[in-house]
């Protein structure tokens, strides 16, 4: 998965809620300087933020674990897939793992992981 579908997912997953895309504000409208479009969120507190960057943001993807574990009490499930996706067998628990791991783990509990295609692949 590519770190966007990532973040998207893993959001999806904490309650946050899509923002169609709309012009960056600020942005003159003519043909030689179109408005970028950047996706927003809102949160499950009902604020408006950009989408929170999972994959390489360990704070953010601390909060996330926090939703998962607390919520839907997935600890054994969890760290089964840490310990997968790290490569360290049998260790309870991984502090060394790094955002993008902990967010594949997250996603691989809760059955929404979509591995990569191998190149060559059609």
């Amino acid at each position: 998965m590519s770190p966007e579908a990532i973040n998207k997912a893993v959001a999806e997953a904490c309650g946050w809620k899509i923002i169609p895309e709309r012009p960056n504000p600020g942005h003159a409208r003519n043909p030689e300087n179109p408005p970028t479009l950047r996706e927003q969120y809102v949160n499950p507190e009902g604020r408006i933020y950009f989408l929170p960057d999972f994959c390489n943001d360990l704070n953010a993807i601390h909060e996330a674990e926090k939703i998962l574990l607390q919520d839907h009490g997935e600890w054994e499930r969890y760290f089964f897939f840490l310990d997968r996706v790290c490569d360290f067998p049998n260790q309870i628990f991984n502090p060394h793992a790094t955002a993008a791991q902990r967010a594949e783990a997250f996603l691989r509990t809760i059955g929404k992981w979509q591995p990569a295609q191998e190149k060559g692949e059609g």
